[in-house]
């Protein structure tokens, strides 16, 4: 079982590592390309998607495969979740500030360090 657990953990981390990889990548892309203004729009699915999949992450803590505590896990991911579908789904008009883009970069580089050790910690 515990060789079972190790696989998904790895998997899931390399699949998170991946898509946060893609959301660093497309926010550099489109911000040189177009700028700031159409940042959003180029990362919105994508996001939409790694944000999402951290709703496994409470799961795991709950079902106990890893040992994570789970009220600072959901915190942190419902207020991301909050400020992605609440926010920034609620009013269209700011997706295009600068502020934006400032949460896209700091999330995608957290969560590649962090998903990158997580993977590291499992070899």
């Amino acid at each position: 079982m515990a060789s079972l657990r190790r696989s998904y953990l790895i998997s899931y981390n390399w699949v998170l590592f991946f898509g946060w990889s893609q959301v660093f990548y497309l926010f550099v892309k489109v911000l040189r390309i177009s700028g700031h203004e159409s940042v959003y729009a180029a990362v919105e699915k994508p996001l939409i998607l790694a944000q999402s999949a951290a709703l496994l992450e409470i799961l795991q803590g709950l079902t106990r495969i890893v040992r994570s505590p789970v009220t600072p896990m959901l915190q942190q991911v419902s207020s991301r979740l909050y400020v992605k579908g609440g926010i920034l789904n609620s009013f269209p008009e700011i997706r295009t500030h600068f502020f934006v883009g400032s949460l896209v970069i700091n999330w995608s580089v957290t969560e590649i360090i962090r998903y990158s050790l997580y993977i590291n910690n499992a070899f």
